[in-house]
């Protein structure tokens, strides 16, 4: 025998589960390994389990021999020794002998081959292989070899003797001689007692003579007082039968009382909970009323808010419409007087120009004779200045010179004014065309903005309207869904908490764990519930399901093993209480065969569950069969080997245990809430899709309102975008009709110049002829006849014309104030007040005006609808309260005659109660009786035979023969009445003293053969040790 395999867990340093590589050698096996790798440790596990180094461990030792490091901590170790047992030396037949020890904080266990076993046991069995106490060296530690190498012979055989195990031989040997010692101690006492005994059975032999007449009146007293009692036996019997029938018959009736008691607390729990549930919808619709008037106050003041606004933009639009209408009117009027005076100016230019012609070519005229009449008279009066004609000549070529050059610049001038005057009537007739131009332009822009662009937003205004409303609509639907999925979800967490809070707390605390965990897991299509959420019962048959099933209710039904064991190991890892898991691949749907009788149904066919489940609620309620009566649930039991039960909970099992009596329907809730809790789930089931679509219709009008607000913003910035192009184009057209005003009074200024300067040169060239003409004469200082004569014809020409030159001056000055003034009128009045005008007409457009009280006039409808909508809610409020305060005051008055009626009831089971009492107490106390006559008749020995007498006998009769019976026995008094039994004692006494010697005797003997049988083995292991 060696070993052959260790195994350790948890074990100090070995945290994982390790084992050998290989297995040990019959031979030497050597372990190697650096410092700190566990070769002591190893070592030490094996002294672990097979020393008794590690025999009794404190708590603190226990936790320092576990393994300590980082990560989870580790509660359990165990280490498992394998021994080769090939030759047998364990007394057990295999070829391996497994011997583990398992220690925890709190445990210290021992297991031989899988199967748990005592420290003793293990022990004994190393024991009779050589691992004992008494031999340390079966296990040899450093520093032993080199002691045992100096001892003596001596020592050594003794050593031997340990190794090999023959101490346990000796000691054997040393305890059965102890046992012989005390075995023979024994064997002395007893036959000195059977001495004793046997003495005084003989004094007790003269006793009996005077016992036996008293025996025989002692006899007939227990006849006549076993006959007394056995008649009062009988009478006690009748009697508590009687009252036994009485209390039945009471039971019946409390039981009947109870079930009425029941179902009026079943109909009271009802009333009340329908009373909880009117009451809570009252302070609901309470609540929901005064939000309803808050809200309806908060409409009106928003609908009297925008009803002001309404007023007053109406008020604003009739004021600007009037405004505007007396705006248009003297922008007609002006426009009116503006082409009245634009008319006159027309038409008095071209005079104003001809009178103009005119009085240029009369100045011009002037000039001209004044140059003649001044040359004239500069050459009388050169005959003073000049002493020759030479003299003369050359000044006046210098002074036609000078002039010619002065005519020239004015030549030039003139060339440039002209120039400049074609210019600016190119100039005026351009700002013409872009006055115009601009002109049509801002009309265009001003009829597209009351036009295309104004129908576009009454368009999209209407539009986003009717999504507005269709959206409130439909997130008032939504509040709505969304508090009757509340409601539904707020009574099933109720129910569920109801039905949790019948579960025995390890129970609920695992399986809440267990659903938070598979909810983590995503394992939901593989954990299908509890059997409790997916059966369905109907309530006439619930009692009788749910007695049935107890606790199975709660089984957790998964996929399949692997699945329930990953929950077993949770649930045992974190010691989260307990859970049964019912995996559904190791399930198989088993036909049944059922008896076909009448008030007979298999439960299985009146639960109703899915197909998948129907093998676990086979395994729960297969073997279980309704019946419409006790006595048919004990037929069916009897014959068909079924458990039957009847709709009240009354049960026999295929046993024949019969569970019944009065069950309180009060306790059997888990399907009914099941069924509620379902309902509820399912309305949630229900509401959510429909929830989900009114969310998906109000994400798909906020959309549509997103998507028409764009729309309408892209308008609103292209109507603002023309409405600064026409305010461009207008001021546009303004400034060109200015440029075109200031062109022509450019134009006018450049005429007048072009007419000056054409006067200059015309003198300048008249002076210059006649300086001409008089260097060709060669006379100095005089004039000719023809001088003379033309002298006098230009001063009267120049008479003439300075009169028709101031009347043409003045009727052109004249002419030329008028045109000033209707200009000016026109440009600095007129046509700026016109511009002004049109800028405040483009200012405040009447489609501005007519959007903006669409806008207020719809607020105004849509606070109207709201508030009218409001009005009906708060009506219908109003009146669900009043049906509330109705049903609220009719379930009080339920509940209060409910009350009432359960308080006659508890009276009447109070009453039956004490009646009960009182029967119990007389039956206890004729049990009490009974009990007494049973157990004084029991220690009265009669003979059958010696009773026929006195059965005939009357009570009375009896009575006075055991008076008699009585005085006769006094007279024996003084007789040892015990002779008898002390014989019979000390003689049963004897026998057993002598049948305890014979087993001494047997046990000395079996004694001595083992210790001849222990020298033996003795001897057979010295010598074996000694030939290895």
């Amino acid at each position: 025998m060696h070993i052959k395999q260790v195994i350790i867990r948890g074990f100090k340093t070995y945290k994982e589960q390790v084992s050998l590589n290989e297995d040990f050698s019959e031979g030497v096996n050597v372990i190697v390994g650096f410092n700190g790798s566990g070769k002591t440790n190893l070592f030490n596990a094996i002294l672990f389990v097979i020393s008794d180094h590690f025999g009794t461990l404190r708590q603190e030792t226990r936790r320092a021999l576990l393994h300590e490091g980082a990560g989870p901590a580790v509660l359990t170790a165990f280490v498992e020794i394998v021994f080769d047992n090939t030759d047998r030396r364990m007394p057990v037949d295999s070829d391996e002998v497994r011997v583990r020890r398992t220690i925890g904080a709190k445990k210290d266990d021992y297991s031989l081959d899988g199967k748990a076993a005592t420290k003793n046991e293990v022990f004994n069995l190393l024991e009779s292989c050589g691992f004992t106490k008494s031999n340390p060296y079966y296990i040899v530690q450093q520093g032993k070899v080199a002691e045992l190498t100096l001892m003596d012979d001596r020592r050594r055989l003794e050593l031997l003797k340990e190794i090999s195990g023959a101490s346990v031989y000796d000691e054997r040997r040393a305890e059965s001689l102890r046992l012989l010692e005390e075995v023979s101690v024994r064997r002395k006492k007893t036959d000195e007692i059977i001495e004793a005994v046997e003495s005084r059975i003989k004094n007790l032999e003269e006793e009996q003579k005077e016992l036996v007449e008293y025996q025989q009146w002692e006899k007939m007293r227990r006849c006549l007082e076993y006959e007394l009692t056995d008649r009062d036996f009988r009478t006690a019997q009748e009697r508590i039968q009687g009252l036994e029938e009485k209390k039945r018959e009471i039971a019946e009736d409390v039981h009947k009382v109870q079930r009425e008691a029941a179902d009026l607390r079943s109909k009271l729990d009802d009333a009340e909970a329908e009373a909880e549930r009117v009451s809570a919808e009252r302070q609901r619709l309470s609540a929901e009323h005064e939000e309803a008037e808050r809200l309806r106050a908060t409409q009106l003041d928003e609908l009297t808010r925008a009803r002001l606004e309404l007023s007053d933009e109406q008020k604003r639009s009739t004021d600007a419409a009037k405004s505007r209408e007396d705006l248009q009117s003297e922008a007609a009027r002006i426009r009116e007087e503006c082409a009245q005076v634009g008319a006159e100016l027309e038409n008095q230019k071209p005079d104003l120009a001809k009178q103009n012609e005119r009085r240029s070519v009369l100045v011009q005229r002037k000039q001209v004779c004044e140059a003649q009449r001044g040359q004239l008279f500069a050459k009388q009066g050169r005959g003073s200045q000049y002493s020759s004609v030479q003299q003369r000549n050359k000044a006046l070529k210098e002074e036609v010179a000078s002039r010619t050059a002065r005519r020239n610049r004015a030549a030039g001038d003139l060339r440039e004014c002209q120039d400049s005057l074609k210019k600016a009537e190119a100039g005026i007739e351009q700002a013409r065309k872009a006055a115009k131009t601009r002109r049509a332009e801002a009309q265009k822009l001003e009829k597209e903005l009351s036009g295309k662009i104004y129908q576009d937003l009454a368009k999209i205004s209407e539009q986003l309207e009717g999504w507005s409303e269709k959206r409130r609509l439909l997130m008032q639907d939504k509040e709505k869904k969304t508090r009757e999925k509340d409601e539904a979800e707020r009574q099933a967490a109720q129910l569920q908490q109801r039905i949790d809070s019948t579960m025995p707390r390890p129970q609920r605390n695992a399986l809440n764990e267990v659903r938070i965990w598979v909810a983590k897991q995503e394992w939901k299509a593989d954990v299908y519930g509890t059997l409790l959420d997916n059966i369905e019962v109907p309530a006439t048959y619930c009692i009788a399901a749910e007695s049935t099933a107890g606790s199975a209710l709660f089984n957790l039904l998964v996929k399949d093993d692997s699945i329930a064991g990953q929950i077993v190991s949770l649930v045992r890892r974190g010691s989260l209480g307990s859970i049964v898991c019912t995996p559904l691949n190791q399930l198989e749907k088993k036909p049944r065969q059922y008896p076909q009788i009448a008030g007979v149904k298999p439960l299985v066919d009146i639960i109703t569950c899915p197909e998948w489940a129907f093998p676990a609620v086979q395994q729960v309620f297969g073997r279980t069969v309704v019946c419409s009566s006790l006595e048919l649930c004990d037929e069916v039991s009897r014959k068909y080997g079924l458990d039957a039960i009847t709709l009240d909970g009354d049960k026999v099992s295929s046993r024949g245990t019969l569970t019944g009596g009065y069950q309180d329907p009060s306790r059997f809730i888990r399907l009914t809430f099941s069924d509620k809790m379902r309902k509820a789930k399912a309305k949630v089931d229900q509401i959510r899709p429909k929830l989900q679509s009114i969310e998906a219709e109000a994400q798909a009008a906020y959309e549509q309102l997103d998507e028409l607000h764009s729309q309408r913003r892209t308008l609103q910035d292209e109507r603002g975008q023309k409405r600064s192009a026409l305010v461009a184009a207008a001021e546009a057209a303004d400034e060109a009709e200015g440029q075109v005003s200031r062109q022509e009074e450019f134009a006018r200024r450049g005429h007048e110049r072009c007419t000056e300067l054409q006067s200059q040169i015309a003198q300048y060239e008249a002076a210059m002829a006649a300086m001409e003409a008089e260097m060709k004469t060669g006379s100095l200082g005089d004039l000719t006849a023809a001088e003379e004569q033309q002298l006098r014809q230009l001063g009267e020409e120049l008479s003439k014309l300075e009169e028709e030159l101031g009347a043409a001056c003045e009727g052109c000055h004249k002419l030329e104030r008028e045109i000033k003034g209707k200009e000016q009128h026109l440009q600095g009045f007129l046509r700026k007040r016109l511009h002004e005008l049109e800028a405040e007409l483009r200012r405040d457009l009447q489609a501005d005006r007519e959007e903006r009280l669409q806008e207020r006039s719809k607020a105004v409808e849509r606070l109207q609808r709201t508030e009218k909508e409001s009005e009906n809610a708060l009506k219908d409020i109003l009146r669900q309260l009043k049906e509330t305060e109705k049903d609220l005051s009719e379930s009080k008055e339920k509940v209060d005659q409910l009350q009432a009626e359960d308080q006659k009831i508890q009276a009447s089971l109070s009453q039956f109660t004490g009646q009960l009492d009182e029967l119990a107490l007389k039956v206890n106390n004729l049990v009490k009786k009974k009990g007494e006559a049973d157990e004084k008749i029991r220690s009265l020995t009669v003979v059958s035979a010696d009773m026929a007498k006195y059965k005939k006998m009357s009570a009375q009769d009896l009575m006075k023969k055991l008076g008699e019976t009585n005085k006769e026995l006094a007279k024996y008094e003084h007789v040892n009445k015990k002779a008898i039994d002390q014989f019979t004692t000390f003689a049963d006494q004897l026998q057993e003293l002598q049948a305890k010697r014979s087993v001494i005797d047997e046990s000395r003997e079996a004694i001595e053969k083992f210790i001849q049988t222990v020298d033996a083995q003795k001897d057979e292991t010295v010598k074996k040790t000694l030939e290895k």
